[in-house]
């Protein structure tokens, strides 16, 4: 009778390990369902900040570039004295009329000044060069309206080769602040 007590309280402790195993297997289960979950909506937010990563680095190589060309702050460039410098760099200041400046404007930490510029019967080649030179400064230099027409016939333009331009040539600076 004695070893009836003895096997039935074998029996008993085994069956309590076997039961405290499998709560301990299940809890642990639910645990690391819990954290699997946790770990793939972690993996997809990594994605997700991966792909966003690359799409900035692709715009901010675009953008990257003209702000290194927009002049520092401080800098009182004016666009008058870069569009002289480019005609006599070209030779063809002498065909440099009238420079207008128009009202400067501010957005986004950035200032616009804007100047009016007339060519007075200039070759296409010329004008070609002035743009190119213009277009490619160092400095955020962008030609933002241009008129072109034949220049006057009683100045000399035979075979209507000499032209008259308009433009407006806008220089972008980084604001103060």
């Amino acid at each position: 009778m004695e070893l009836d007590i003895k096997e039935n309280r074998l029996f008993q402790a085994a069956i309590a390990l076997i039961v405290i195993f499998a709560v301990l297997f299940a809890a642990t289960n639910i645990y690391l369902g819990k954290k699997k979950k946790v770990v793939l909506r972690k993996r997809a937010e990594l994605e997700v900040f991966s792909r966003l990563r690359a799409e900035y680095e692709g715009v901010s190589g675009v953008i990257n570039p003209f702000k290194k060309r927009a002049s520092a702050t401080g800098q009182n460039l004016k666009t008058e004295r870069i569009l002289g410098d480019i005609g006599e760099t070209l030779g063809i200041k002498e065909k440099m009329g009238s420079f207008k400046t128009v009202a400067a404007g501010a957005a986004k930490g950035y200032i616009k000044n804007a100047t009016e510029l007339t060519l007075t019967g200039i070759s296409l080649n010329e004008l070609v060069n002035f743009l190119y030179r213009v277009e490619g400064h160092r400095n955020m230099l962008m030609v933002k309206s241009f008129t072109l027409r034949p220049a006057g016939a009683g100045k000399g333009n035979a075979g209507g080769e000499l032209l008259d331009v308009m433009l407006s040539v806008e220089i972008i600076s980084k604001g103060r602040g």
